[in-house]
């Protein structure tokens, strides 16, 4: 009898996992409280064009892709303009608008085999002798189980698989302060005149709110995102950055063509723990997102794969942490400790002031090359580099302080990352993921 998979929410990896593993014989089921018509967030997202094909499924028509445009990015004071080149010539990255990504992905499951249950909630893991045996489902108000071998959480920033785990699990709960970014995004009729010198433009601390902003000019349509970090964004923030944006676009009206909600991101470290006896945790969920960017497409669908190749060299359906363990150290040593650093960097960001940020912008202390850390995959961030930066914020007291702590940490993190064991051994893997989460 094939093992039985439930996959908790349509999100990018939970789908590839359970596409890889329905096209070698396992019985995948995924549960979606959406109706297919309306999962994923109305919007654009950037990803890697051969990232499909890397992780073995079906490439997606490219119709339903742009090439990426070069972003400009802006200081508080709107001083400092940096633009980064346009990468209409280069095969690193392109746009693809998240719904038709998502809808291609559900189609090539349910081709390999996958079946899928719409509009019906999974409200928490079913426990039994402290191991995850199904999903508590919800559907029409009225709740029951569904039994499987191996649950994978993918069902967001919010998921109520995670949050809900016993203590037992040692699998953290609730994302809060800094770790989430909250975001209004919404396409907007666009107006007859002139266009923008920079048609992609991203403000820090727009409003000189501790936040970051976006307004993309579009053939058709403008493109606007409003998001802030540590407290949910109020609609009284959005009309003060709309009623700016209004002043600065005179193409941007007010007539809404899709989107227009609010939705959390987690923008932290990838979380220390992504496995437990008969569960796995994957996308948004385990806070797969590059901390900088809130961006995660590329990095949640090559943890898919590397998921369903750790849980298809399991023997007996025995989907315990040793067994699970290949997942979460292949994504760590690949990608989750990269995070873990553009973490750091994000929380001392999160210490500065809008006058300090444009210090930094206008000093040149932020510029072409860090931006464009992250951006093309994770690139490593070495101490003598960060020791560079942080020297250049010297004549800036109270930041160069905090600048320090933050390379301090960088440095021990090295150790902490090298420690990670790559065969499971209990006592080892709790070491590690103690430094990992105290870092």
């Amino acid at each position: 009898m094939s093992p039985k998979i439930l996959v908790a929410g349509a999100g990018h990896g939970g789908l590839a996992a359970a596409y890889l593993l329905s096209k070698n014989g396992y019985d995948v089921t995924v549960y979606e409280k959406n109706a297919v018509s309306k999962v994923g967030y109305p919007w654009s997202d950037s990803i890697n064009p051969s990232i499909l094909e890397e992780i073995g499924m079906p490439p997606i028509s490219k119709r339903a892709c742009e090439n990426t445009m070069g972003i400009t990015y802006t200081n508080p004071n709107e001083t400092v303009k940096i633009r980064m080149p346009d990468k209409k010539k280069s095969n690193t990255n392109y746009l693809v608008d998240r719904k038709k990504l998502l809808r291609h992905m559900i189609k090539s499951c349910r081709e390999a085999g996958v079946k899928f249950e719409f509009g019906v909630s999974a409200v928490s893991a079913f426990i039994e002798n402290d191991r995850v045996s199904g999903l508590v489902l919800k559907k029409n108000g009225k709740y029951f189980v569904s039994a499987g071998d191996l649950v994978i959480d993918s069902a967001g920033a919010d998921s109520p698989i995670r949050t809900n785990l016993p203590e037992s699990f040692d699998i953290e709960g609730k994302f809060h302060g800094t770790d989430i970014f909250s975001v209004y995004r919404g396409l907007y009729e666009k107006l007859i005149g002139g266009e923008p010198e920079n048609k992609y433009t991203v403000y820090f601390f727009h409003t000189r709110e501790r936040g970051l902003d976006w307004v993309i000019s579009e053939k058709k349509c403008m493109d606007v995102l409003i998001g802030r970090f540590r407290e949910a964004l109020s609609q009284e923030q959005i009309e003060k950055s709309f009623e700016d944006f209004r002043n600065i676009y005179p193409t941007l009206s007010d007539n809404l063509i899709s989107g227009g909600t609010i939705q959390t991101i987690p923008v932290r470290r990838t979380i220390g723990k992504m496995i437990g006896n008969n569960i796995a945790i994957i996308g948004d969920s385990a806070a797969m997102a590059i901390p900088m960017l809130g961006s995660g497409v590329n990095n949640t669908l090559r943890a898919g794969k590397m998921l369903a190749d750790a849980v298809m060299a399991v023997p007996d359906s025995n989907y315990c942490e040793e067994t699970l363990w290949p997942y979460q150290y292949n994504y760590m040593k690949n990608i989750g400790n990269n995070m873990l650093v553009l973490d750091k960097v994000k929380n001392l960001c999160m210490t500065f002031s809008p006058d300090d940020v444009d210090y930094l912008l206008e000093h040149e202390i932020l510029n072409e090359e860090m931006f464009s850390i992250g951006s093309d995959g994770v690139k490593n961030i070495s101490p003598a580099y960060v020791i560079r930066k942080v020297l250049q914020v010297v004549p800036k007291l109270p930041m160069f302080n905090e600048s320090m702590g933050t390379l301090f940490s960088i440095t021990s993190m090295r150790r902490i990352t090298g420690k990670m064991p790559e065969t499971y051994d209990k006592e080892k893997v709790e070491i590690w993921r103690k430094a990992y989460r105290e870092a």
